[in-house]
């Protein structure tokens, strides 16, 4: 039996759990509990049941996951641009007996198939060219010739481009300049290094003995 002057406990969760729902704009039809109340008195079989609003049966539409975009953009370098405005068409180019070979239009410039793509996270992007040709003049890469530290360089794809800055520039006796040289390492932190001939010109052998090698680091976007 219920204590004296308590309503029981049954009835107080069914006044309860309806008045909570007398605010719903939309209850749903009642539903019948049986409740458990222990040695209290079970309520009166005259007593209404509690209505008890759940709201929306359905449950809210799953979040769906999606691959998130890389920050990071590589491609192969279809164009240089340098700090003159300046700009060439870059041509893929291999390796011959370790040689880099260039395009025979000294107004194109010639990207190492055997090295990184531009953007690239390890390796360096080698690109060639020629300083200039009897028949055809001053190529495009005589400007290496002038350019200094933190000058810009920009390559770009059709859909892409990424600028790097010169950090350094050395000559290196072209004998020396094969596949295996610190210069076309593919090690590292990902670099841009740009090619071309140099030092003296020795007209018995109609070439330069020398080439000037630019290493030029990615700026962060």
């Amino acid at each position: 039996m219920a204590a004296a002057g308590r309503l029981p406990v049954a009835l107080l969760i069914l006044l309860w759990l309806g008045a909570a729902c007398a605010s719903s704009p939309t209850p749903t039809p009642a539903v019948s509990r049986e409740l458990s109340t222990g040695a209290a008195t079970p309520p009166s079989s005259s007593a209404p049941p509690a209505a008890i609003s759940t709201g929306s049966s359905a449950l809210p539409p799953a979040r769906q996951g999606s691959v998130a975009k890389s920050a990071r953009v590589r491609f192969v370098p279809l164009q240089i641009e340098l700090p003159s405005g300046r700009s060439a068409v870059v041509e893929p180019e291999r390796t011959v007996n370790g040689v880099l070979q260039i395009p025979a239009d000294i107004q194109h410039v010639g990207w190492w198939d055997g090295s990184a793509e531009a953007g690239d996270p390890f390796g360096a992007t080698v690109i060639a060219g020629h300083v200039d040709s009897r028949a055809q003049g001053l190529g495009f890469f005589a400007e290496l010739l002038i350019l200094q530290v933190d000058d810009l360089i920009t390559l770009r794809s059709d859909a892409a481009d990424l600028t790097y800055r010169v950090i350094s520039a050395s000559l290196v006796n072209k004998d020396a300049l094969t596949s295996d040289t610190q210069a076309l390492d593919q090690h590292g932190p990902h670099r841009l290094v740009l090619i071309t001939c140099s030092g003296q010109w020795h007209p018995e052998v109609r070439s330069y003995d020398s080439n000037l090698i630019l290493v030029a680091d990615p700026v962060a976007g």
